[in-house]
């Protein structure tokens, strides 16, 4: 079943890179910089850069709820950071 997985996975990854290879060819742009510009933009994922802080919102905490007909109780909320 892994290894089902992992070929879909590269079958999956093999035509995702085709396709942007195709889209990058049609509009003139060397396959050498599509290589650069999807490793730059991994590299770049792991930045990340903050731009608003929003303040925190008041929580209810300790209740019970009921939705659609079903009882929830809001668990208590020990620490409301900001996102």
């Amino acid at each position: 079943m892994l290894s089902l997985f992992l070929l879909v996975g590269l079958l999956i990854v093999f035509f995702e890179f085709g396709v942007i290879r195709y889209a990058y060819k049609k509009i003139g742009i060397d396959r050498r910089y599509v290589v650069a510009l999807l490793a730059l933009s991994l590299l770049g994922s792991y930045v990340n850069i903050p731009i608003d802080e929003l303040p925190e919102e008041r929580v209810f905490s300790n209740q019970e709820i009921h939705f659609f007909g079903m009882r929830y109780v809001i668990p208590v909320v020990r620490e409301r950071p900001e996102t």
